[in-house]
């Protein structure tokens, strides 16, 4: 496949909507947008399906606690919006509101923080019945996004 083809490919599976500079051939400019898919092919972590949520949560870290919303929600992760500072590779105890019972407890690792904005954690550890409500909530949020498709 030619690299012009295979850049713009990676342009539109990033969904970047400037062609320009793979169109114009700008050296830099691809060079970085090679950059990016490589990156994007590389470490991609997600191994789960995500739901998109808005549950309200609260987390504690080594050095700061707050509150927070989950925003993007797997059996394996989250995205967790706060404002809080965290480091990449930091455990932390992370409480999430569920609409209905309890909420579940989870010990997760963060795995990329956007300062102000959030963070990315995966799941360590947590109890079986938190594990097993967890599921059945994406599961269900699955679901009902299907049905909405057809």
């Amino acid at each position: 496949m030619p690299v012009r083809q295979a850049l713009t490919d990676g342009k539109r599976i990033l969904g970047l909507h400037s062609r320009a500079a793979v169109n114009n051939n700008h050296p830099a400019a691809m060079e970085s947008l090679a950059l990016r898919i490589l990156n994007h092919m590389l470490y991609e972590r997600r191994k789960a399906p995500r739901v998109r949520v808005n549950l309200r949560a609260r987390w504690e870290g080594a050095l700061h606690q707050d509150t927070a919303t989950i925003t993007d929600l797997s059996r394996l992760g989250c995205f967790v919006l706060s404002g809080g500072a965290v480091q990449v590779k930091e455990l932390i105890w992370l409480e999430i509101r569920l609409p209905k019972g309890d909420p579940i407890q989870l010990w997760a690792e963060v795995v990329d923080s956007a300062r102000e904005i959030g963070f990315a954690v995966k799941f360590n550890s947590t109890s079986p019945a938190d594990s097993e409500r967890l599921a059945k909530y994406v599961d269900s949020v699955l679901a009902l996004e299907a049905k909405e498709k057809r």
